[in-house]
């Protein structure tokens, strides 16, 4: 939990909000008991809480305490503010402790929202605690660390501040001493702000008199007014030290547009400039300027770069198209590479309606859905919903109305939150069992040590038979292969770019992946269904395993691409992912 310094204009408004009203709980306190003394409230004694018997970690409420403190001892002889409305909770765990605290906090309109550094440092602890993916469901966790309020409506308004976030490690450092110089008030051309607004009304100098009686007057009220306002901030504000008796300059919230110009900048490119704000030798306006002039250069040398590259994409579009009169894969294509070859056809439709798409049965002895977090592609009104329940059976059932086989495995990539109902789903359908499959992804990592939680992800693994049973074809694990629930396999780092522009698909799962699935669940010969396709990495696989594959993506960009990256990239596939063994020396 983040621990910050009470702003003294916040703390002011509490203060005479307290005033009005010293008693209730309109600003309550919200504690914590020690998990150490109690994990339950049946182990707590009401006596001994009340005889301060525990110890009380008290969650937000800061300023609202800094307040009542300082009217407690401007007045003493009051003892409404010598007492106040607490909420103790008993065995939460830290994120529930920071959700109840933020909505007691919420609930009568003083909290004080986070300042732009502190969202920046929220999110960066999050993301790190995600394994530094940036998937749509770190950022909306992000988003709900922070407190902000209808998080999933606001994501695409906040994706450029959740961007200065997420920046590689070494520019991340190098923003951490600009933030440190920034609160210190120590970069070039800063602006700061009295520590203390609401205090400055009684800081107004009197009108000038020539005689010299009103001179010495004016004087003498100088002295005892600067002798009230020292009193007084040691009363009100005894965090704020004056200085030469004036109120002290503080930094104000550091801007964000300064931070959103670095964009997705190369760390060659961003560090000298940052490192130039460190030195002192440039201000953040000035900071901004050299980064939009950066990715202007940029962008001018990407554009002579790629021109070769332009040109072979061209010619690969031109082969692409002279293919057929018939486009390629509508029908069963036959896809040759090195001595691999096998009949492949892409299906650009939607997999709840595959029985409809696809009438002629097949033998497929092995399907593999990477199930959306959302409907299929960018765009749909129900893009940021899971995937239902319902759907996930429908599509099973097209599976088993299209598959001619007597026995089949079905491989389903899920999240988290959709695994409860993608197992219940696979109960319905798959009558011979199922297993749960952990991809371990080892190259996930930061210099701390692995990342659990984005480091993994779950495969569900169901069995269907004609007789109900467990046939022997699904125990595919031989006399020396260890029987485990996890597999590692590293992550893509160099995703397949379309020669249309960009990354086909940004969560391309790799090709030893697949390979593993499918020399280990689907027989020589066999059929493989890759449904929910969108980078075609499983039809790349079944080509070099000689497995023919029907292919099925609803994003026709996606589908096109599957088809690009058949006739020109298999090769580059597997120099891409494939391991490079080292050579021995002799």
């Amino acid at each position: 939990m983040e621990v910050r310094e009470p702003d003294e204009d916040h703390v002011k408004s509490i203060m005479d909000s307290m005033l009005k009203q010293p008693t209730g709980d309109h600003l309550p306190f919200v504690g914590l008991v020690d998990p150490a003394q109690a994990g339950r409230k049946e182990d707590v004694s009401l006596t001994k809480l009340r005889a301060g018997d525990y110890d009380i970690f008290v969650l937000g409420g800061g300023h609202s305490r800094e307040g009542r403190e300082r009217l407690a001892c401007v007045n003493a002889d009051n003892e409404e503010y010598q007492h106040n409305v607490c909420y103790v909770y008993i065995g939460l765990t830290i994120d529930e402790a920071r959700q109840v605290a933020y909505r007691h906090n919420l609930a009568p309109g003083y909290r004080r929202d986070l300042s732009f550094i502190e969202k920046l440092r929220c999110w960066r602890q999050v993301f790190e605690s995600r394994g530094c993916v940036k998937l749509q469901e770190v950022k909306l966790a992000c988003q709900k660390e922070a407190g902000i309020p209808n998080a999933a409506r606001k994501l695409n308004a906040q994706d450029p501040l959740l961007q200065c976030a997420f920046k590689p490690q070494e520019i991340w450092e190098l923003m951490c001493k600009i933030m440190s110089m920034w609160q210190k008030g120590e970069v070039k051309g800063q602006k700061l702000k009295p520590a203390a607004r609401r205090f400055l009304e009684a800081d107004q100098d009197l009108e000038p008199s020539e005689s010299e009686g009103a001179k010495k007057s004016q004087r003498g009220k100088r002295l005892n007014m600067a002798a009230a306002k020292e009193q007084a901030m040691t009363l009100l504000y005894p965090r704020v030290q004056l200085q030469g008796n004036k109120v002290p300059m503080v930094a104000e919230d550091r801007p964000a547009q300064h931070w959103i110009a670095m964009g997705s900048m190369a760390p060659e490119n961003g560090v000298p400039i940052l490192l130039e704000v460190i030195a002192k030798q440039i201000s953040l306006k000035e900071m901004e300027k050299k980064f939009q002039l950066v990715k202007k250069i940029a962008y001018v040398c990407k554009a002579f770069a790629n021109k070769e590259r332009r040109l072979q994409a061209k010619n690969a579009i031109h082969a692409f198209r002279a293919k057929a009169l018939v486009e390629p894969f509508v029908k069963w294509t036959e896809v040759t590479h090195d001595n691999d070859s096998a009949e492949v056809k892409i299906i650009n439709g939607d997999m709840r309606l595959l029985s409809k798409l696809q009438t002629e049965k097949l033998p497929i002895s092995l399907a593999i859905f990477d199930f959306p977090y959302g409907f299929a592609h960018e765009g749909h009104a129900s893009y940021n919903e899971p995937f239902p329940e319902s759907d996930v059976v429908l599509v099973l059932h097209n599976l088993k109305d299209v598959s001619s086989a007597p026995l089949w495995t079905v491989a389903g990539f899920c999240s988290v939150d959709m695994l409860p109902f993608i197992r219940s789903a696979f109960r319905e359908v798959c009558n011979a069992g199922q297993e749960l499959l952990t991809w371990c992804k080892p190259n996930v990592t930061n210099p701390g040590g692995p990342r659990l939680v984005s480091a993994t992800e779950f495969c569900v693994l169901g069995y269907y038979s004609e007789s109900g049973q467990r046939e022997m074809a699904h125990h595919n694990f031989d006399p020396t292969d260890m029987r485990h629930n996890f597999q590692l396999f590293n992550v893509v780092t160099q995703k397949y770019q379309h020669p249309g522009g960009g990354v086909l698909c940004s969560y391309q799962k790799p090709y030893t992946l697949y390979s593993w699935l499918v020399n280990k669940f689907s027989p020589a010969g066999a059929c493989v269904l890759d449904g929910f396709s969108d980078f075609g990495t499983g039809a790349i696989t079944c080509v070099k395993a000689n497995r023919n594959c029907l292919v099925v993506e609803i994003n026709t960009k996606c589908a096109k691409g599957i088809a690009m990256r058949l006739l020109t990239d298999i090769g580059g596939t597997l120099a891409r992912e494939t391991p490079k063994r080292k050579e021995k020396v002799a």
